[in-house]
């Protein structure tokens, strides 16, 4: 079947790349000015304000195909010229704000947009020029209502809004932003853990856009973005690791899968309620998809996982053999369920065990043993081996 022309793909790719321009901008602003904060969908697509007062306004229009051409007669061009209309009379004389077009397409030259670049050739006269002719004389449909109104508004409000437009025209598209953000971040980032620092980087960031434009969050600091760049550079370091809490949540095939895994099982003969099993399987979900991240990415040593889990092992044999001398022989099936919990929680929670010297997130401990019980290498309550054995011989 044929895609139709309303199609949700050319929106969602708008909504991506608006994020995505968002975070760039911010993070080329760095240097320039620390103090500043972001805003998406308040006064335009994306907003800079520094001590409250807006310093940067943009429009942002991301295109695919041939579409979006800078013409003086685009409506892309003209909806924009709208909106900051709109716009204009809501600011204080004092503040200048630069409202700038950010665009994939191209302005042709010679035209109203080509003379608004900030280059040599910006002409603010000439380019209000050609847009008079064009408000007065064109016949395109779907801008008539605009281009009349630019002809009414008061002519030193047209010439103070010409005279801020910018006009950023053949910006890369939506897959080529990450050699930008690359080229951002270079200074900081080794180059082998630069895929993966912009993959957090943007999973952090896709997070808080969703919360501007849900309006739950009201803007954010460039100071907050450079602390996330500077605790992922932490993360990334040879001695630690990027533990990622925003994986998303196991999906409803992975939750049928985990409810009936030996890992689980081995849970449930030790009588862990269900509370403790969904914190379970939250825990092994989450160090599972985190160490497939590093595998994927690269990020691990030869030979770095088997070495950690050898260790994490060796620990629970050391605690497993305390608990049985504990127990004794006599043991009730009550006091094996308990001394089991007891052993789950204690190697769970020790803090002596890790992949990385400042490797700190323990949550991989207490999922990588979840792990570790579903491939029958430790276990919980004290007779799990013959429950084990019970349950192959079961299937066979």
């Amino acid at each position: 079947m044929e895609a139709t022309r309303h199609g949700a793909a050319g929106s969602a790719t708008g909504y991506l790349y608006q994020c995505e321009r968002a975070l760039l901008e911010l993070l080329t602003q760095a240097s320039i000015n620390p103090d500043l904060t972001l805003f998406m969908e308040k006064l335009d697509d994306i907003h800079l304000e520094e001590s409250g007062r807006p310093v940067d306004i943009l429009q942002v229009k991301h295109h695919t195909g041939p579409g979006g051409s800078l013409t003086d007669e685009s409506r892309d061009l003209w909806r924009t010229l709208d909106v900051w209309m709109d716009l204009l009379p809501t600011l204080d004389s004092d503040e200048d704000p630069e409202f700038a077009l950010l665009t994939t397409s191209q302005a042709p030259d010679d035209s109203a947009a080509s003379y608004l670049r900030e280059s040599d050739g910006r002409n603010p006269d000439e380019a209000l020029q050609r847009l008079l002719k064009v408000a007065q004389n064109s016949t395109v449909e779907g801008t008539a209502k605009v281009r009349e109104r630019f002809v009414r508004v008061d002519p030193e409000v047209r010439m103070r809004l010409i005279e801020a437009i910018v006009v950023r025209d053949a910006e890369p598209r939506i897959h080529e932003l990450d050699a930008r953000l690359e080229s951002e971040l270079r200074t900081g980032v080794r180059r082998e853990h630069m895929a993966g620092f912009i993959e957090s980087l943007k999973g952090w960031w896709y997070a808080r856009s969703v919360a501007l434009l849900t309006k739950s969050e009201p803007a954010i600091a460039l100071g907050d973005l450079l602390n996330k760049v500077h605790d992922l550079r932490d993360s990334y370091h040879p001695e630690n690791l990027p533990f990622d809490w925003d994986l998303g949540e196991p999906s409803e095939t992975e939750q049928v899968s985990y409810a009936t895994s030996l890992f689980i099982r081995q849970l449930r003969w030790i009588a862990a309620s269900d509370e403790l099993l969904r914190i379970a399987i939250d825990d092994y979900h989450r160090s599972f998809t985190n160490r497939s991240r590093w595998l994927r990415l690269g990020l691990l040593r030869p030979g770095e996982l088997d070495g950690y889990e050898r260790r994490l092992v060796a620990e629970w044999k050391r605690q497993h053999a305390f608990m049985r001398v504990d127990l004794g022989s006599n043991a009730t099936e009550i006091e094996n369920q308990q001394a089991g919990r007891d052993l789950w929680r204690q190697v769970s929670d020790s803090s002596m065990i890790r992949i990385r010297v400042r490797f700190q997130e323990q949550t991989l401990n207490r999922g990588t043993y979840h792990d570790l019980a579903e491939r029958q290498l430790v276990g919980w309550h004290p007779l799990f081996e013959e429950r084990i054995r019970s349950l192959l011989e079961g299937a066979a």
